[in-house]
């Protein structure tokens, strides 16, 4: 049955009922833009299931609505990562890429005039977990300190995956293969997902 607007932001929760669903996240900026976020996902569901949408709007709702879910999880993923290493139960150079570089730079000799040989100092340093760190760099660290078993770990990168199969530099066909089911399987994932993280930061 279609409803007005009105109606569908109304039937949406508060904020305040939504917030509790991320009592384990204690950084008050993240947890309010997931409250924002999951609300916006909640509406276009309401409007998927109540509006009578033809073409590709209903792809794009669907798809909208499995982009901003990925969001969540991967800043869910973040926060856990960076909580667990806060509190020492990992520690950061185990589990964070690492990479070679170059300190310092020595002429040995010349072999012709476009050519020498040098001596190279390198040293090696962990990656930061910071705001850019990425998705599958989250989910490896993740698995790689324990924080998450092999099962939790392929559920986290088949959220990533699906994700970013939904940018549009990186597809060879027109979008619109997405169906109400695969908005399903990734809301299943992600109570997977956010369920562990509460229950190993409680």
């Amino acid at each position: 049955m279609a409803i007005t607007l009105d109606a569908a932001i109304t039937s949406i929760p508060s904020s305040l009922v939504i917030e509790k669903r991320f009592s384990f996240v204690n950084d008050k900026i993240l947890r309010e833009n997931i409250v924002i976020t999951m609300r916006h996902i909640m509406l276009l569901n309401t409007i998927a299931e109540n509006v009578a949408l033809t073409g590709t709007f209903v792809y794009t709702v669907w798809k909208d609505m499995m982009l901003h879910t990925s969001m969540i999880v991967e800043g869910c993923i973040h926060y856990f990562l960076l909580e667990l290493i806060s509190r020492g139960t990992i520690n950061a150079d185990d589990v964070m890429p690492k990479d070679w570089q170059d300190v310092n730079s020595i002429d040995l000799y010349n072999i012709s005039p476009d050519e020498k040989v040098c001596g190279v100092i390198k040293r090696q340093k962990t990656e930061k977990l910071s705001r850019n760190t990425q998705f599958i760099i989250l989910n490896r660290a993740c698995l790689k300190g324990k924080a998450f078993d092999r099962k939790i770990f392929e559920i986290a990168e088949r959220i990533r995956t699906k994700r970013n199969h939904i940018h549009l530099e990186g597809l060879s066909f027109v979008d619109t293969l997405y169906e109400k089911k695969d908005v399903d399987e990734i809301f299943k994932d992600t109570k997977t997902i956010l369920t562990h993280i509460a229950k190993t930061l409680k």
